[in-house]
């Protein structure tokens, strides 16, 4: 006597579901984010020193990044919004470098090769800073490095503040999400 198993709608969904994320490639694909970044206070390298030749620096930039890679190569960003004192950077004199443990927090460096390595009486900068994948937000900057051909010495930002720009869809599912509610509050009430 041949016994007959019938599935529910939900259940087969949640089966279906299961198979597809297991049978997934193990391997992530790049993810690309926009950072911002605001650095202040900036204190010279040595004194006597003269002021910052700017004291408040604002930038952005798109990386493009796979977490899941324990030795990830050097690389240009995708595009980079900066200019200290009169140099607008370009995306073909800047590298960024990440690393850290796979999936979790990783370690940025942006500037100018080498990384590192401030070469003064050069337009040179160094941004650091700590990305969680997981999360999906710059933990905090370690900070912030500049100097110009006309400074005697190199200027470090104690505060260097380095948030995720939300990507577009975000918002507009933040959005939908809010409408919905709010219509379907209204018309329980």
């Amino acid at each position: 006597m041949a016994r007959t198993f019938r599935i529910s709608g939900v259940a087969l969904v949640c089966i279906t579901g299961l198979l597809t994320f297991c049978s997934a490639d193990a391997g992530a694909d790049p993810i690309t984010r926009t950072f911002q970044f605001t650095a202040t206070d900036f204190l010279p390298g040595s004194v006597p020193s003269p002021p910052p030749p700017q004291d408040v620096i604002a930038g952005l930039l798109t990386l493009t990044f796979d977490p899941t890679n324990p030795f990830p190569p050097a690389a240009a960003p995708d595009q980079i919004f900066l200019a200290i004192s009169g140099h607008s950077y370009t995306r073909d004199e800047v590298r960024f470098e990440y690393g850290g443990p796979v999936n979790v927090d990783q370690t940025f460096w942006v500037g100018v090769p080498g990384l590192n390595i401030l070469n003064g009486g050069t337009n040179d900068f160094l941004l650091s800073f700590i990305y969680d994948p997981i999360a999906d937000v710059a933990k905090f900057g370690y900070g912030f490095s500049y100097t110009t051909p006309t400074a005697a010495t190199d200027y470090s930002s104690p505060f260097t503040t380095v948030a995720v720009v939300p990507e577009p869809g975000t918002g507009a599912l933040l959005l939908l999400g809010g409408s919905l509610g709010w219509a379907l509050r209204r018309r329980l009430s």
